[in-house]
């Protein structure tokens, strides 16, 4: 695509400025990963490292010996509880890995850069009191945009980022309006994947109690592994359960974290069954009620979304809905339209 305008342009007007002065954005990355900050790359290998280590420790250590050893198979069958252990575990696994990367390589709902001049900071002159009084808009010199009002600069992103509730360093991203969604469902897997494990070894234990000679295992590296995984387990669930229900309550009372910091909790927003499942819909995406897709890794979309941005870019594109990736990632500065601000 042509090359997006500069503000140092030299026609007066800041580069190829849109119809009307206002500057047309820059294209956002097509592939969105912070690969500049050392604390988050390692942490999010730690969190892989974790999670593969878990997963081979709890299939072939665990599962695989007790409910499919040639021996019981000969003597008993194919398990059908070892058959639905396997399947759940396997299907978590892979819900986890992929809620995880999204979270890590999604575009948490960046704010388009150079999408604004100072000038838009003020808004248009109106004799309507709702508009008339309102403070000025919010402007980021760095990324020489409008802030939409809950929308926060992130130091080590470099970017304003949309409903910002913060810079998680385990998914190496911020945590935003475009990607809590994964974010969640990450947190979920992890825990419901700890409880499985955590079950898994206490009744492998009990059922072994006082007939070890019938029991097949992986000797001393194999009980090594599964203390490994007891650990991690308590921790990593422990851990996320806590997040889980921090994130939840953000959800449900419509605050993030920086609201928290700054003060305005949720004393300070609408309560209500409606303030609730909009706020849900605005995380999860699609219309105020409970839909299965929410429960999946699944690209969030909007029926409106003008009025959850914060800001119009385009015309939305055939059938009437914008995904976050239409929304927060144009595919080329060809793609871009002047921005306009609610």
């Amino acid at each position: 695509g042509a090359a997006a305008p500069n503000g140092g342009g030299g026609d007066g007007g800041g580069g190829d400025a849109a119809a009307g002065g206002r500057p047309t954005p820059l294209p956002e990355p097509k592939c969105w990963f912070i690969y500049w900050d050392a604390c988050g790359l390692a942490c999010a290998f730690v969190a892989w490292f974790v999670k593969a280590f878990s997963h081979y420790a709890v299939v072939v250590h665990i599962i695989w010996p007790w409910f499919f050893n040639p021996r019981r198979v000969a003597r008993e069958g194919v398990s059908m509880w070892g058959v639905t252990h396997f399947v759940v575990f396997q299907v978590l696994c892979v819900m986890m890995w992929v809620a995880h990367l999204r979270a890590m390589a999604s575009n948490p709902g960046a704010v388009p850069r150079k999408s604004a001049s100072p000038e838009d900071k003020r808004r248009p002159e109106s004799d309507d009191p709702a508009i008339k009084y309102l403070p000025p808009r919010r402007w980021c010199a760095t990324c020489e945009c409008v802030k939409p009002p809950r929308a926060h600069h992130c130091s080590i992103c470099g970017r304003c980022i949309n409903r910002m509730d913060h810079h998680c360093p385990w998914v190496n991203n911020c945590v935003g309006l475009a990607n809590q969604k994964f974010f969640l469902l990450f947190l979920l897997y992890v825990f419901l994947i700890s409880c499985h494990a955590l079950a898994l070894i206490l009744a492998r234990f009990f059922s072994c109690v006082g007939k070890a000679r019938g029991c097949v295992g992986g000797g001393a590296s194999g009980n090594l592994l599964v203390v490994g995984v007891v650990v991690c387990a308590c921790l990593f669930g422990l851990f996320t359960l806590c997040m889980l229900c921090d994130q939840s309550h953000s959800v449900m009372t419509n605050t993030t974290g920086i609201d928290r910091l700054k003060g305005h909790d949720e004393g300070s927003h609408a309560h209500g069954r409606a303030v609730m499942w909009s706020s849900l819909a605005e995380v999860f995406g699609g219309e105020p009620a409970f839909q299965l897709s929410w429960l999946l890794p699944t690209v969030v979309t909007w029926p409106d979304p003008d009025s959850v941005a914060g800001y119009c870019m385009a015309p939305a594109p055939k059938g009437g809905r914008w995904g976050a990736d239409d929304a927060m990632d144009g595919d080329s500065g060809d793609d871009m339209a002047p921005m306009d601000y609610v």
